[in-house]
C-alpha cells in the first residue's frame, strides 16, 4: 500500500466523520430547540393559568385589607408585652 493510498483512505475518513458529526450536532440542536419551544408553549400556558387563578381569587375577596386578619393586635394575645432585661442563667 502506497503512502497516496493510505493518505486518500484517512482523508476520505476524516471527511466522513467530520460529516456525521455535524449531522449529530444538527440533530442535536434541532431536538433542544424543539424542547425549549415545547417549554416556552408550556411556560405561557402556566401563567395563563395562574392569572386566571389569582384574578378568580381576588374576584372571591382574597387578600383584600377587609378580609385579613391582623395577627399583631394585642387583643389576640392576652396585650402580652415584654418588659425589663430577661437575665441569664445563673451557674451554680
Amino acid at each position: 500500500m502506497s503512502v497516496s493510498k493510505a493518505t486518500a483512505g484517512a482523508l476520505c475518513m476524516s471527511t466522513f466523520t467530520l460529516l456525521v458529526s455535524l449531522y449529530s450536532i444538527y440533530n442535536i440542536y434541532s431536538d433542544v430547540h424543539s424542547i425549549w419551544m415545547q417549554l416556552d408553549e408550556q411556560m405561557v400556558e402556566f401563567k395563563v393559568q395562574t392569572d386566571d387563578i389569582w384574578s378568580q381569587m381576588l374576584g372571591l375577596g382574597a387578600a383584600t385589607p377587609s378580609t385579613r386578619q391582623r395577627r399583631q393586635g394585642k387583643e389576640q394575645y392576652g396585650a402580652y408585652e415584654a418588659k425589663g432585661v430577661n437575665p441569664g442563667p445563673v451557674c451554680g
